[in-house]
């Protein structure tokens, strides 16, 4: 029952107003304001596997200033509790005629950049290294969470109006983006950001190209989601019939029936979690190479701050400042840079 309720007031909250920013956004520029678009499938099957059902959803994310103590401008909710049916307007999405394949974009000039390797680890990087050879320590998020404290204020999240129809079609990319600078202009944004995948993206940015300037205060970004899969493809690719796969199955860490799309990066949560693993694991062999030829004295050295690195994060942070620990970290860093530069060979490097 109230599931139902909570999806009545939703709906008449949408049909109530004119404006494209849903309810419980506050219309204050004081917040940061951003939307985002994708596909909502209805999961229906055809026989040819088209003219299946779906529906665009868009969500408008806000910062939350906890300090902030104008609330004046936040919609309200609007009360049906007694209405027992709801009849909602179909708003008419103009078309979108233009052929996108003709959108012209300005590519810099490409220029000659040096490869620059900044990878160093930091003290806490180390100490992880040395509290994973204990056992019991979890991964490097879960280790860091207790050092690092997350900045990042909390958002609010509200429903946009739906569009019933695909997200790809050049007329609903093109509406999308119009709401999203209407949401933009009601909250007083000057610029905004609206997230899409990259089918929706490639499409949006040939409109905003075909149509500007009109768009040009509109920030077309990839989700973050997508990028780190784009990402994981690209690593796969870099070690496809390196041999790396293969002592992964052997080592039963991934199945042989999912490593093609291991490689391809299709499975998020088995990527997330087997690269981080196998790039722990390899520079773990070539730090534990690098300790064996440094000298005793300095080994002793390291293990001594190591540990006893208090429990306290502030106080761990400034015991891990220790010159013998920035001394190792700066000889550490040669020694890698050397691989990579190729002067133990070619396998080595790669």
């Amino acid at each position: 029952m109230r599931q139902r309720h909570w999806r009545k007031k939703f709906a008449y909250s949408l049909e109530d107003n004119e404006r494209d920013a849903p309810d419980g956004i506050c219309l204050d520029q004081h917040f940061a304001t951003a939307c985002v678009w994708d596909n909502n499938d209805a999961s229906v099957e055809t026989i040819d596997g088209k003219e299946t059902l779906h529906a665009t959803v868009g969500h408008t994310y806000q910062n939350i200033d906890e300090n902030y103590q104008n609330d004046t401008t936040v919609v309200q909710f609007r009360e049906a509790r007694n209405r027992r049916k709801f009849i909602g307007r179909e708003r008419e999405i103009p078309p979108f005629r233009q052929n996108i394949k003709t959108a012209k974009f300005d590519v810099p000039e490409d220029s000659e950049v040096e490869n620059e390797y900044n990878i160093q680890q930091a003290p806490l990087d180390l100490y992880w290294f040395h509290k994973l050879k204990e056992g019991n320590t979890p991964l490097y998020a879960g280790f860091m969470s207790r050092y690092i404290k997350d900045l990042l204020p909390l958002q609010r999240i509200c429903y946009m109006d739906p569009i019933p129809k695909s997200p790809t079609n050049n007329d609903v990319v093109r509406e999308t983006m119009v709401r999203t600078l209407n949401v933009a202009r009601e909250t007083g944004q000057d610029y905004t950001v609206v997230t899409y995948d990259l089918a929706i993206a490639l499409k949006a940015y040939s409109i905003q190209a075909l149509e500007a300037p009109l768009f040009d205060k509109l920030l077309i970004i990839l989700g973050n989601f997508h990028i780190e899969l784009a990402f994981y493809g690209a690593v796969g690719t870099f070690i496809d019939e390196s041999g790396i796969e293969f002592v992964l199955t052997e080592a039963d860490v991934l199945a042989e029936g999912s490593m093609m799309g291991f490689v391809k990066g299709k499975f998020y949560n088995r990527c997330t979690r087997i690269h981080e693993i196998l790039a722990n694991v390899l520079e773990q062999k070539l730090y534990d190479r690098f300790l064996s030829k440094i000298s005793e004295e300095d080994r002793d050295a390291l293990h001594q701050v190591m540990s006893t690195v208090p429990l306290d994060p502030a106080s761990a942070k400034e015991h891990l400042a220790d010159p013998v620990v920035m001394h190792h970290l700066e000889h550490y860093e040669e020694y890698f840079q050397s691989f990579l530069k190729g002067n133990h060979g070619a396998t080595a490097r790669f």
